[in-house]
């Protein structure tokens, strides 16, 4: 959508012609054309999976229109960047606990993990003389292992990010950054509603919770929806999800996405497929073939083993897990769609792509 300055001009004389008229006619109509004042907003609708990036994409938003947060917002961004550090590493104490049965672990590790799970129950805080046992625990080896088992047990996206910086993020004095904003996990549960404004364009943009128990809420917003965005965690195919980690979370995202675009209150909308977190998705790509999601990729890794260049693999990738979501439209709604399904790759940390 392309945006446009509003200019305003002054006319004077005693007497109208019928072109003034008539373009005062066509001004006041063009006001009561959605997305044109603050009256007739453009409703755009983020939906998705949980853990999908939905909200992050709203902050991301937000700090490119500079669009201040609230005291009450950065207060529980910051207490949820030390709650996720909690998560992270008692998830990763979970995972030891079945699947570390063949993991070697050396005498220190072990009284590093008899402390931690004495300190990390449900509700402890993370403080700054917690974190730097955290910090240590996160740097040995039989760790390192279990974490390269990630595939096999859910866990935060940015379990890395957090711990790496865990001592930063437990001192008293701590300030969250433009990045720690972004990548601070706040799971979200009822509905958000944020206006925005660009030159002469208004619009607001619904986020919803993506969780199981969050979706009985989504229907209250799908009233007069312009533009529907579904976000996917392209890193998903290798991921458990929260509510079962007996699934994968990309295959509850197609699951989900076909129940979305068949529904017959997006008729007229446009629908916009986000498929986010490339940068978590390059690097689990590494590790993790696509392969195990989708099985009719393995001849295209075949084609690429010896191959000098990750990227055409990368960009292979994302071309099959976005023809998955193309396939969905096209069956359900393409004949009836206003026009057709648009797709934007992002990023998860960074606003400039």
């Amino acid at each position: 959508m392309k945006l446009f300055s509003k200019k305003s001009k002054e006319t004077s004389g005693r007497t109208r012609s019928n072109s003034q008229s008539n373009s005062k006619k066509k001004s006041k109509d063009k006001e009561k054309i959605k997305g044109r004042n603050d009256e007739y907003p453009l409703k755009i609708l983020l939906l998705g999976a949980g853990e999908s990036g939905k909200s992050t994409i709203l902050k991301q938003i937000k700090l490119i229109y500079n669009k201040p947060f609230s005291a009450v917002e950065t207060t529980a961004m910051k207490a949820a960047m030390r709650y996720n550090c909690m998560t992270a590493t008692r998830t990763i104490l979970d995972a030891f606990n079945t699947l570390g049965a063949n993991i070697k672990i050396d005498t220190k590790t072990k009284a590093i993990i008899k402390k931690l799970e004495r300190k990390t129950d449900a509700g402890t805080p993370l403080s700054s003389e917690l974190a730097p046992l955290l910090s240590l625990f996160w740097q040995r080896e039989p760790v390192r292992e279990i974490w390269k088992m990630r595939s096999e047990f859910w866990y935060l996206d940015n379990t890395e990010y957090y711990l790496d910086n865990v001592e930063r993020i437990a001192a008293d004095d701590f300030e969250l950054t433009e990045r720690d904003i972004v990548l601070a996990r706040v799971r979200t549960s009822g509905i958000s509603t944020t206006a925005f404004e660009s030159d002469e364009w208004h619009y607001t943009i619904n986020d919803v919770g993506g969780q199981r128990s969050e979706r009985h809420k989504w229907k209250t917003c799908f009233e007069d929806v312009d533009i529907m965005m579904f976000v996917v965690n392209l890193a998903g195919y290798s991921q458990r999800l929260f509510e079962d980690e007996t699934e994968i979370r990309m295959h509850e995202a197609l699951r989900l996405f076909e129940k979305v675009v068949g529904n017959p209150a997006f008729k007229q909308s446009h629908i916009v497929l986000v498929l986010n977190k490339r940068d978590i998705f390059e690097r689990t790509l590494l590790n993790h073939p696509l392969s195990k999601c989708f099985r009719e990729f393995k001849s295209v890794e075949n084609q690429y083993e010896t191959s000098q260049n990750p990227d055409e693999l990368r960009d292979e990738a994302i071309d099959c897990i976005k023809q998955q979501f193309e396939n969905i439209h096209e069956v359900h709604c393409a004949s009836e769609a206003p026009t057709p399904l648009k797709t934007f790759v992002i990023s998860a940390s960074r606003r400039d792509e």
